[in-house]
């Protein structure tokens, strides 16, 4: 695997570069703990073979991008940790309290609901990444040069989102759900690996 553009710095604005990006790392270390820095490179590693695997096969070159990794390691607590563990489960508890359908069909077992809700919403969360990220990327490097989805007549937010990728982001995060929640994320925090655990309700 390469790192396209790797290793191209933002020279678009580099004294705004210089500003922003050692403000945003330092806001990601000091509200990480050992894991969760842990966590957030091997993220953004994983998402980088995921995408290089993907791109192999849509375009021929197994590639990812250099920009992308470094705002995935930033952003890899917010799009897995507040999302699964904070978000997924809020909402939950919401629909579980003033829904009667989803009390009759959930309320034995609302961490199968959680699980569903966090595949389900998956592609939501990715675009709202992929929006923050690919406006940021362009802010300092005049571009996005990580992906460009403006070849698409479903891409939204200046080409930094592709509706039509829905399909892709909910197998992604069925693969969040089978490989990284019951089994990378205990085995790097200590915890009994498998689909076993309390934490998540697998329901397949």
């Amino acid at each position: 695997m390469y790192l396209r553009h790797f290793p191209t710095l933002p020279t678009y604005r580099p004294w705004l570069a210089a500003l922003v990006i050692p403000i945003i790392f330092a806001v990601w270390w000091s509200f990480t703990d050992y894991h969760g820095k842990i966590l957030s490179i091997s993220g953004a590693v994983m998402y980088a073979f995921i995408e290089s695997t993907y791109l192999t096969f849509h375009e021929g070159h197994f590639h990812s991008s250099f920009a992308q990794f470094w705002c995935n390691i930033w952003y890899n607590p917010i799009v897995t940790d507040v999302y699964r563990r904070h978000a997924i489960p809020a909402l939950t508890t919401f629909l579980l309290d003033r829904s009667e359908f989803f009390q009759t069909h959930f309320g034995d077992d609302p961490l199968v609901l959680a699980s569903v809700l966090a595949v389900c919403l998956m592609p939501i969360n990715i675009w709202c990444l992929e929006a923050v990220q690919g406006y940021l990327i362009i802010l300092l490097y005049g571009k996005n040069v990580a992906w460009d989805y403006s070849y698409s007549k479903f891409a939204i937010a200046g080409g930094n989102c592709n509706l039509a990728m829905f399909p892709d982001w909910l197998v992604f995060g069925v693969i969040l759900e089978r490989i990284y929640w019951p089994f990378l994320v205990p085995l790097l925090e200590g915890r009994v690996v498998g689909f076993g655990q309390p934490e998540f309700g697998i329901w397949f």
